[in-house]
């Protein structure tokens, strides 16, 4: 089981919610990222209709907001340079989508390419797949937006497309 202090530290820095289905979304994307920077939270994501999702990360993240824990924790300075790196990527919002979508659109994107098929794959298959699976997000503009975002925080490297 995750310390769930460190996940509701994560809560506190991300301002994260739970009051609804796109705050849990959002919760498990920024969760998802934040994990790829180095802060192992123990939470191992599958595949679902909005992306990495993980089971246990949605029940923990009951139990911290039942507990006021997202009010009671900070992240240390290594772990706030972690988060950082997702703030930049929430930063790098298009104006076409909402952050709930960009988060899922890059770990969704980093999920396909690196865990999905057990191996990673070509850039193009991967966006092929999320086109198919997910129409509102698979423009060539935001699919290149996005692997232009993964790259700049070094989550990606020497693209082609």
């Amino acid at each position: 089981m995750v310390e769930l202090a460190a996940l509701g530290a994560c809560a506190n820095t991300f301002a994260l919610k739970n009051d609804d289905f796109e705050d849990r979304v959002y919760a498990q994307k920024a969760i998802y990222l934040v994990q790829l920077f180095g802060m192992d939270l123990g939470y191992r994501y599958a595949w679902d209709v909005r992306g990495p999702y993980c089971r246990e990360l949605a029940q923990d993240l009951d139990v911290v907001f039942e507990n006021g824990l997202n009010a009671r924790y900070s992240l240390s300075s290594k772990g706030l340079a972690r988060a950082k790196c997702v703030v930049d990527l929430i930063d790098k919002t298009p104006d076409q989508l909402d952050k709930v979508h960009w988060l899922e659109l890059l770990a969704s994107l980093h999920f396909l390419r690196h865990i999905r098929f057990g191996m990673t794959i070509e850039v193009q298959k991967a966006n092929k797949v999320l086109a198919e699976e997910k129409p509102r997000l698979g423009s060539k503009e935001l699919l290149k937006q996005a692997w232009s975002a993964l790259e700049s925080v070094g989550l990606e490297k020497e693209l082609l497309f």
